[in-house]
């Protein structure tokens, strides 16, 4: 028996707006293939990027931060890909930095970032913890810390880094870990 809602309905109605909705969905399908024409064959800004760091990194041997962002673009793009490759690329270029210079928070953070991902836990707070003790203010570099903690089971270490990344940079990305840990933990409170 159907529900009495349905039985209220008005039948009329449902036959007019049925092919008003199935108009929409056919141009909206029209509308997303034409715009994957349109793109076919162009790089993206992102890929633009890319190119431009490789070609600055190759006029200069020595430039560590150009290589950090390149490497920072590879992560990225492997977050977006789920292709590994691009962190590889990531953390080669890093070791480069690192060797030209050691003493570069950001440097550290990515490596923090690449340990996470190949979940080498230990090396990623490694990592974020010479990221602190270069720059003091680096939120990031709690983020890793927190990140690895939570990794390595120890929950409350990892709020501790949290809430230090929230002191410094209150924002989405301390508030969603922050928020994560409240989850998994169960503590629902407002702080």
């Amino acid at each position: 028996m159907p529900p009495r809602w349905f039985e209220d309905y008005d039948m009329k109605k449902l036959n007019l707006i049925a092919p008003v909705v199935l108009a929409v969905f056919i141009f909206s399908l029209g509308a997303c293939s034409q715009i994957d024409k349109n793109n076919a064959g162009k790089t993206s800004t992102k890929d633009s990027r890319i190119e431009m760091l490789k070609n600055r990194i190759d006029k200069d041997t020595q430039n560590y931060i150009d290589r950090n962002r390149l490497a920072y673009e590879y992560i990225q793009k492997s977050r977006v890909t789920g292709d590994l490759a691009y962190v590889l690329q990531a953390e080669g270029l890093l070791e480069q930095s690192l060797a030209i210079n050691p003493d570069v928070s950001d440097t550290q953070i990515y490596m923090g970032l690449v340990s996470l991902s190949g979940y080498r836990f230990e090396k990623a707070l490694e990592y974020g913890n010479k990221a602190h003790r270069i720059n003091h203010w680096a939120a990031r570099a709690y983020g890793i810390i927190g990140d690895a903690y939570k990794e390595l089971g120890d929950i409350q270490k990892a709020r501790d880094a949290y809430y230090k990344m929230k002191a410094i940079a209150p924002g989405f990305d301390s508030l969603s870990r922050i928020s994560g840990i409240k989850a998994q933990t169960g503590d629902i409170k407002a702080q």
